[in-house]
């Protein structure tokens, strides 16, 4: 059986959600969670539960709930309890990664400690799969019961903190470019978090945008004045200072360089993948496109050649061939290479034919060579034969709109 409360209050068993009754009722499960393998009196649930309105009958109405839940948590009909009764209260007796609210902050300290290592990919990974264990807000639906807003707000701390240190993370490993939009949205949320501030200044100053970092630095200074009339703290002033000066340890620290493991030997002496087949090369080439080379507009000439290859690519491929190579206004394909048909001659004269009939819409002419002959392949692409060779004197013999 597993519980969760990082988002709406749930208990699942396999993969199947338990029901859970009304808004009191996961109520009193989430207290017991909150709590788990510590005794809750009845008189601490009622008060959860119902605060000062409790109404007349509310300890019977929690026998109620309980004697409800530890129906639904027998698993197939063991006779260990997982919710039992001891002194005037009750306890959840559960391991502590059964519960997700615990592997979240298990996860958050191993991801510390590996932050505290200067191991920040391992960090960023632990972080990243401790935040994942969120389904929403921590909680939800039970945001007006009485006992919740405290452990909401406790919870909701926890995980910005996290968040502030996957952000440490993710800047340790050079990625402040990408991390600048996040921070920015951020501290917009959260005014009043210097760290997220400093972060943010970080990442745009690593980012070359020093001017951004010292505005978002006068804009947290005029913040704190204003809400709490306080000056910033020392660490964020050294940060404006270092960023004025443009200091040196501001700049990214070099990563260690890991040599990589020596390639296995069984790969060095591996024999030769090369084979022969029978394939179909055709060769495609634009006529007059030096003309619109020369023209005065290159950003037209670009346009045309993307059109062209775009267009001339999905003619290809659906008649199973695959564009070998695009260099300048010349294409080659290959019909049988990675996947050999016994049609691919033919497939291929149907595609040159139909990209014959295609240049006309794009404003263009061309010719086309096909040669379907033997060549010496590798696992996947074509390498070399005289098929090559011909379909390209092929192609240069052509008229202007000739296979």
């Amino acid at each position: 059986m597993e519980f969760r409360i990082l988002g709406p209050v749930e208990a699942i068993e396999g993969s199947r959600s338990l029901s859970l009754g009304g808004a009191k009722q996961q109520a009193l499960l989430a207290v017991l969670v909150l709590n788990a393998n510590r005794a809750v009196s009845t008189d601490r649930l009622i008060d959860a539960l119902w605060g000062e309105r409790a109404p007349d009958g509310a300890a019977h109405t929690v026998q109620v709930f309980v004697s409800q839940f530890r129906k639904a948590f027998r698993v197939d009909g063991s006779s260990d309890e997982l919710l039992v009764t001891q002194g005037r209260g009750y306890v959840l007796r559960t391991e502590p990664e059964r519960v997700d609210l615990y592997r979240f902050e298990a996860l958050i300290d191993r991801g510390r400690k590996a932050l505290a290592d200067r191991d920040p990919a391992g960090a960023s990974a632990l972080l990243r799969e401790a935040l994942d264990l969120w389904r929403g807000a921590p909680l939800a639906g039970l945001e007006d019961e009485p006992f919740a807003q405290p452990y909401i707000a406790r919870i909701e701390d926890v995980r910005l903190s996290a968040v502030e240190d996957l952000i440490e993370a993710e800047l340790a490993m050079g990625r402040h470019a990408e991390l600048v939009g996040e921070l920015q949205s951020l501290a917009s949320e959260f005014p009043l978090r210097e760290r997220l501030r400093g972060q943010l200044m970080l990442a745009l100053y690593r980012s070359g945008r020093q001017a951004e970092a010292l505005s978002a630095y006068r804009d947290a200074k005029r913040m704190l004045a204003e809400e709490l009339g306080i000056d910033p703290t020392p660490d964020l002033q050294r940060l404006e200072g270092a960023i004025l000066r443009q200091d040196p340890d501001l700049e990214l620290a070099p990563q260690p360089v890991r040599p990589l493991p020596p390639e296995p030997q069984e790969v060095r002496k591996a024999p030769s993948r090369e084979k022969r087949k029978t394939v179909t090369v055709l060769f495609s080439d634009l006529t007059g496109s030096t003309a619109l080379g020369e023209a005065p507009d290159p950003e037209r000439l670009r346009s045309l050649l993307a059109g062209y290859f775009d267009r001339m690519k999905a003619i290809v491929e659906r008649h199973g061939g695959t564009v070998e190579r695009f260099i300048g206004d010349t294409m080659m394909a290959v019909f049988g290479v990675p996947v050999l048909h016994e049609d691919d001659a033919l497939r291929a004269v149907r595609a040159a034919v139909e990209m014959q009939d295609a240049l006309p819409e794009l404003g263009l002419k061309g010719r086309i060579g096909v040669m379907t002959g033997e060549v010496v392949t590798g696992t996947e692409r074509l390498a070399t034969g005289d098929a090559v060779n011909v379909a390209a004197r092929l192609e240069q013999a052509a008229q202007p709109g000739e296979v």
